[in-house]
């Protein structure tokens, strides 16, 4: 359907003329326009209505009615799905007249549609369950499906209609996926290596940081070849096209430029960090006791019983000793048994474990777990691991001996492993467990598969970092996985 109201003069007044018209209709509205000024012929086009909802925007004042009649008779033998195409159309393309848009209803099946995609999500969706992209289904839930359409869309545009998505056949991607978000890659002596632009945040400013994925170890000869390749790439135009794509931060998306700053500089992050310390959530930050005292883990101070005339009786027990030694300790202060005495104080060399633990009169318990503290004070470490695995339980004197027991049963992960996308990250490129292209990361919701991944491998965060319990054998790879991504 068309419609267009002509008019004459400047009063505004006119005629609404459906297109496409007989010549008897014609005649009766340029009667009528003859009615409202007979003197003045030029004839405007001053409002349009199609079914065509973004056609008005390319039918222009002066534009011939013989010629919008021919393109009229085509849009009223259109399908639904033709006009959404020709709608998507006449955005996509470079439109400068009405042969402009007779031309375009005449070369539809230049254009894909894609039923019911009106959204980036939905394309993102469509283009993998359609196939377009090979990505196993276990994957699936993972994905961040508006990230799948972004990159199609920068490679092949398109245009989105109320009925669907529409793309040019012919429309051939300048550059492949991988290439999107990585400006790089090559190798120095057979070591690979991949670079890509990222944000970072220093000292509370947003840097832009071109990150290098490497293989294996640079030397400082390769390390100084690399950032003449980064200094090459962003002083070209391929540094334009970064700075014209979105990058998403924690809180919002934001953009930067190396073009025509008088700032430019390119620095390792040691050469920006050069006084970076350990990360105060990191497994090195083990608070102890007086450096000078070692001589125990625990020292408590006990009283042969709970009754009130012996408090001038009470002693301190420094632990760990040997059974022996307790022994003697008994017999030195007329004690029976360990469960009969109140122990009043319980400091320990490590902070975190003075006065906390629930002793259950179990001296002897306690004696083997300072044993086993003391052989591991030398190695911050384990000490980490073990107090992280008893933050969910902290005063249980049983359950701290069932962790040190079973400590092999506990991972704590490396320090940069904050957040569930972190652990994502990890799991997937740096563990080892998974046989993954790096480029399938720009598509996965790490968030979303690092909280999943999260509760089915037992990973809890804690103060000493991210912490693992290691009950079942290694799992084999996930299919999802380890498949390539295609057809884009």
């Amino acid at each position: 359907m068309l419609k267009v109201y002509l008019t004459r003069g400047n009063q505004g007044q006119g005629v609404w003329l459906d297109l496409p018209t007989s010549p008897a209709e014609m005649g009766e509205a340029y009667a009528v326009l003859d009615g409202i000024d007979s003197e003045n012929l030029n004839t405007r086009i001053s409002a349009t209505i199609s079914s065509v909802s973004n056609l008005k925007r390319y039918i222009h004042e002066d534009d011939s009615l013989e010629q919008l009649d021919t393109l009229a008779t085509v849009i009223n033998k259109m399908s639904d799905r033709d006009a959404a195409i020709f709608s998507a159309a006449l955005d996509l393309e470079s439109v400068n007249g009405i042969k402009d848009l007779i031309r375009i209803t005449y070369n539809l099946q230049n254009y894909k549609f894609f039923p019911d995609v009106t959204t980036p999500r939905e394309l993102g969706i469509y283009l993998v369950e359609s196939g377009d992209m090979d990505i196993h289904k276990s994957a699936w839930p993972y994905l961040d499906y508006e990230k799948v359409a972004a990159v199609y869309e920068s490679n092949h545009g398109g245009a989105y209609t109320l009925f669907g998505y529409v793309v040019k056949n012919d429309s051939s991607p300048t550059q492949t996926i991988s290439e999107e978000e990585q400006i790089g890659r090559g190798t120095f002596k057979e070591k690979d290596y991949r670079v890509y632009p990222s944000v970072g945040i220093i000292d509370s400013e947003v840097w832009r940081a071109v990150t290098a994925r490497l293989r294996a170890p640079f030397s400082n000869k390769e390390t100084a070849e690399l950032r003449d390749f980064a200094n090459g790439q962003n002083a070209d135009s391929r540094s334009e096209g970064v700075g014209q794509r979105p990058i998403k931060t924690q809180d919002d998306e934001t953009s930067v430029s190396f073009w025509n700053s008088d700032k430019y500089v390119l620095k390792s992050e040691q050469e920006l960090k050069p006084d970076i310390t350990p990360d105060p959530g990191s497994n090195a930050q083990v608070p102890l006791g007086p450096a000078d005292d070692k001589e125990y883990i625990f020292k408590l101070n006990v009283y042969p019983s709970y009754d009130p005339d012996v408090r001038d009786k009470g002693f301190t027990l420094k632990l760990p000793m040997s059974t022996q030694e307790l022994g003697l300790t008994l017999k030195e202060h007329g004690i029976t048994d360990f469960n009969d005495c109140d122990v009043e104080n319980c400091e320990c060399h490590i902070e975190r474990l003075s006065n906390t633990l629930n002793l259950e009169g179990d001296i002897y318990g306690l004696n083997r777990l300072a044993t086993q503290i003391k052989h591991m004070l030398d190695n911050k470490e384990p000490i980490a691991k073990f107090l992280a695995a008893l933050e969910e339980r902290p005063r249980e004197l049983s359950v701290a001996i069932d962790i040190m027991d079973n400590l092999d049963h506990y991972e704590l992960l490396p320090p940069n492993v904050k957040t569930p996308a972190d652990y994502a990250s990890y799991v997937l490129f740096d563990s080892g467990r998974y046989e993954i292209d790096d480029e399938v990361r720009n598509f996965l919701d790490l968030d979303k598969y690092g909280k999943y991944k999260m509760e089915e491998d037992s990973v809890r965060q804690s103060v000493f970092g991210m912490l693992r319990r290691i009950d079942e054998p290694s799992q084999e790879p996930e299919q999802g996985f380890t498949q390539q991504m295609g057809g884009m």
